[in-house]
C-alpha cells in the first residue's frame, strides 16, 4: 500500500486533462464529405445535461451552471437555450461566447435576453461550437453563469428548461430538451461529481504498447454542500464484472469524509490486467442518495493498447475496417495541425479508408500542412528484411481548383516525430484523379540494423491556399517480413559488413560478382561497381538500397551511412 500512495504522489490534479481541458482536433470533422467516421456512429444525437451549481434568493444574483455533454458520435451543439419560470428573470451572461472557437468549429455567441429565455448560438445546423466529446473519449463539461433578478414572492424549487440543437452532423439532427433544478438558499444539496476514470501508470490515456496489469483509480468531487462519507465508487473495464473502491481524500492519513469541495480518489484493487490489443473502455460510477443531479455521476474514458506485432513470424495488417483499426492509429504532425480522418466515402477495398483533407472552405489557414499516421509498436529483428507498403489516392475537385498530396514512409524507435528519425522513403508527389479513380500502391523495403521495438509512419503533407488544397487517401496499410538482408532464398550474399558503414561497405558473396550498385530510396544510383568492397565515405548520412547481382542472381538489402 505504501508503494501504491507513493505513486499517485507523482501526480496531481493539475496534471490530469480531465473534460474541462478535452482537446478537440479537426480530424474527420474536416469535411462536409467526410462525416461518417465509423459504423458505429449511426445515431446522431445530444446527451447530457445542465445542473444549478446555486441557490437563490430574492433579488439580484448569479445563477451558475453546469452542462456535461457525453454522446460519442460528434453531434455538436450550434444552440443553447435556457427558459427560467415566472418570478427569476434573466439579465445577462459573462459568458459571450458561451465556448471559445476550436480546430475549425466557430464559437457560439450570446443572443441576448428575449423574455424568460437567454440563449446561445445560431442554430444554423452547420459546424456547431459547443463540442461533444470524440469517440472513446470523455464527458466534455462546460461551466457557465446568468445574472438573474429574483422576485421576493418566488419560494421553494424552480424549474427552468433548456432545450439544445444538435449541429447536423449527419442527416437527421437530434436535439435534446431538459429541466434544471433551482434550489432556495439553505436547501441540501448532496452532489457528488466523477471526473476521471484512469490506469495509474497511463493517467494521460495515451495510446498504450503491450500494456499489462495496472491499477486503476477514479476521481470524484464533491460539488454539494453537504458533507459525504464512505462513498462507494462502482467500475468495468469493457462491460466486464464491476468493482467497487471507497473514495478518500488523500493525506497523510486517507479520510473517507469527503467535505464540499474536497475532491478524493479510488483505487481499485487488484490491479486489472489489459493485455491484448483493442479499445480498453472504463466506465466508473457512483450511486449517491438524494444526490441532485445524476447527469455528472458517470464518466466513460478509453485508451488503444496494442500487443506489439512480431514482424519476424506476424504480418501487421490494417485495413481501416473496425474502431481498433482507426484509433490504434496515432495522427501527430509538424506546424499547423490537422489529423486523418476515416470516412467511407472514398475506399480501396472495404468499407473504410483514411482521409486527410484541408482546404480554406473547412476553415484552415494557408500555410503547409504535415502530419504523420504513426503505426503501433512492432518487435523487428537485426538483419531481417520487411516491406512497408500501403494504397493512396488524392481525389481531384471543384473547389479548390489545384489538389496537391504527397507522401513518405518513415521509421524509429518512438512514436513522436523525432524519434521518426530515418526516412525510408522520401515525399512523392499523388497523382491526383477522380474520386472513382484508381488507387496507387507505395511500398518501400527495410532491413532491421538492430533488434527491438519499432515504430513506423506514413506521412503526408501538402500545401493550402486560396486555390490549393490538400487530399491525401491511405487505405490497406501492411508490414511483412521479406528475404533476409544477410543471405537470400538463394544464398547468394552471405554477409555485408559493416552496417551501418561509415568508410567502406564489404560483401561477401557466393559466387562471382557481377555487379552491385547503391541506391538512394528514391531509386537514384549513386555507386556502381564489380568490387566486394565500394567506398561509401562520400555519401550524405541516411539509409541506402545496395543490388547484388551475383552470376545473373540479384539480391538487395538497406544499409546506414553514418
Amino acid at each position: 500500500m505504501k508503494k501504491l500512495l507513493l505513486s499517485v504522489g507523482l501526480f496531481s490534479m493539475a496534471s490530469l486533462t480531465f473534460a474541462q481541458g478535452t482537446k478537440i482536433s479537426l480530424n474527420s470533422r474536416s469535411s462536409g464529405l467526410e462525416k461518417k467516421i465509423k459504423p458505429s456512429s449511426s445515431n446522431k444525437a445530444v446527451a447530457g445535461g445542465i445542473t444549478c451549481n446555486s441557490t437563490y434568493a430574492s433579488g439580484s444574483q448569479v445563477l451558475n451552471f453546469t452542462l456535461t455533454l457525453s454522446n460519442l458520435d460528434e453531434e455538436y451543439v450550434d444552440s443553447l437555450a435556457i427558459t427560467f419560470p415566472a418570478g427569476i428573470v434573466p439579465v445577462t451572461s459573462t459568458n459571450n461566447p458561451f465556448a471559445p472557437a476550436t480546430a475549425g468549429q466557430p464559437a457560439e455567441a450570446l443572443n441576448g435576453v428575449s423574455g424568460q429565455t437567454i440563449s446561445w448560438g445560431d442554430n444554423d445546423d452547420s459546424f456547431g461550437g459547443i463540442a461533444t466529446p470524440v469517440p472513446t473519449g470523455s464527458p466534455i463539461s462546460y461551466n457557465f453563469s446568468v445574472d438573474v433578478t429574483i422576485d421576493p414572492s418566488v419560494t421553494g424549487n424552480q424549474t427552468a428548461t433548456f432545450h439544445m440543437s444538435g449541429d447536423g452532423y449527419g442527416p437527421n439532427p437530434e436535439d435534446l430538451d431538459g429541466s434544471i433544478t433551482i434550489f432556495p438558499a439553505g436547501a441540501v444539496l448532496p452532489d457528488l461529481q466523477l471526473l476521471a476514470v484512469r490506469p495509474l501508470n497511463n493517467i494521460s490515456l495515451d495510446r498504450a504498447c503491450s500494456y499489462a496489469q495496472d491499477t486503476v483509480f477514479a476521481v470524484i468531487k464533491n460539488i454539494g454542500n453537504t458533507t459525504e462519507s464512505n462513498v462507494t465508487v462502482n467500475y468495468s473495464i469493457n462491460g466486464g464484472t464491476p468493482a467497487q473502491a471507497v473514495a478518500v481524500v488523500l493525506g497523510a492519513t486517507p479520510n473517507p469524509s469527503i467535505a464540499p469541495g474536497d475532491t478524493a480518489y479510488a483505487f481499485f484493487i487488484p490491479a486489472f490486467d489489459f493485455t491484448g490489443s483493442g479499445i480498453k473502455d472504463m466506465k466508473a460510477w457512483v450511486a449517491l442518495s438524494g444526490d441532485v443531479s445524476t447527469t455528472n455521476d458517470t464518466i466513460t474514458e478509453s485508451f488503444v493498447n496494442s500487443a506489439s506485432t512480431a514482424l519476424s513470424t506476424s504480418d501487421y495488417t490494417n485495413g481501416i475496417e473496425t474502431d481498433y483499426d482507426f484509433e490504434s492509429l496515432l495522427s501527430t504532425w509538424n506546424g499547423i495541425g490537422i489529423g486523418f480522418g476515416a470516412s467511407t466515402a472514398t475506399v480501396h477495398t472495404g468499407s473504410q479508408a483514411l482521409f486527410y483533407t484541408v482546404n480554406t472552405q473547412i476553415g484552415a489557414p494557408a500555410g503547409n500542412y504535415e502530419t504523420y499516421l504513426v503505426l503501433p509498436c512492432t518487435d523487428v529483428v537485426q538483419g531481417d528484411n520487411y516491406r512497408i507498403s500501403y494504397w493512396r489516392k488524392s481525389n481531384t475537385s471543384t473547389s479548390p481548383a489545384n489538389i496537391n498530396g504527397s507522401t513518405a514512409i518513415f521509421v524509429g524507435l518512438g512514436e513522436d516525430i523525432a524519434s521518426l528519425s530515418d526516412t525510408l522513403k522520401p515525399y512523392s508527389a499523388i497523382t491526383a484523379n477522380a474520386p472513382a479513380g484508381a488507387w496507387q500502391k507505395d511500398s518501400v523495403d527495410y532491413v532491421a540494423t538492430a533488434t527491438g521495438t519499432m515504430y513506423f509512419a506514413i506521412a503526408a503533407k501538402g500545401t493550402v491556399s486560396a486555390t490549393d488544397g490538400v487530399n491525401v487517401r491511405i487505405d490497406a496499410i501492411n508490414i511483412t517480413k521479406v528475404q533476409s538482408s544477410s543471405i537470400d532464398e538463394n544464398a547468394i550474399i552471405s554477409i555485408v559488413y559493416p552496417n551501418p558503414a561509415s568508410d567502406e561497405l564489404n560483401f561477401k558473396v557466393n559466387g562471382k560478382i557481377s555487379s552491385i550498385t547503391i541506391n538512394t530510396l528514391d531509386g537514384r544510383v549513386v555507386k556502381n561497381s564489380t568490387l566486394s568492397t565500394i567506398d561509401v565515405s562520400t555519401l550524405s548520412p541516411g539509409m541506402y538500397i545496395y543490388n547484388v547481382n551475383v552470376d545473373g542472381k540479384v539480391a538487395k538489402g538497406n544499409f546506414v551511412k553514418n
